[in-house]
């Protein structure tokens, strides 16, 4: 006994889990959220520094990261830090890019790594001195 394919199980299955939630439920009332960068001030909202507050209360953070080929992965996450509102910022990141780095992010302190032959940060870098 074969069965037709518009009547298989797979078939019931894929449709059962396309209906619409019963009407008057909070899913059928709501309607989808286009999300732009004013939802986003709205609804998540960056912390606001003290007026009276110094560096020290804002925050530290320390970006460990990049490589030869790709220094903008540190620039990027060191940059979306202090638009945050990090009070001070430093960033850990291959030795033959740190200048450019540290040009790019002038407010940060930089620390020029050992890198492996590929250009990745050496596993050694990582022992505390």
């Amino acid at each position: 006994m074969s069965r037709s394919p518009r009547n298989s199980p797979a078939k019931k299955r894929a449709g059962a889990s396309a209906k619409r939630p019963p009407a008057g439920s909070d899913a059928a009332n709501s309607a989808p959220l286009i999300t732009t960068a004013g939802v986003l001030r709205r609804r998540l909202p960056l912390p606001q520094p003290d007026a009276e507050g110094d560096k020290e209360e804002r925050g530290r953070v320390l970006v460990i990261g990049g490589s030869t080929e790709m220094p903008g992965a540190a620039i990027l996450c060191a940059t979306a830090a202090l638009r945050a509102g990090a009070g001070k910022l430093q960033i850990a990141t291959c030795r033959t890019v740190a200048h450019v780095v540290g040009a790019t992010v002038p407010e940060a302190r930089i620390f020029a790594l050992a890198e492996t032959r590929s250009g990745g940060i050496a596993a050694a870098s990582a022992a505390a001195e």
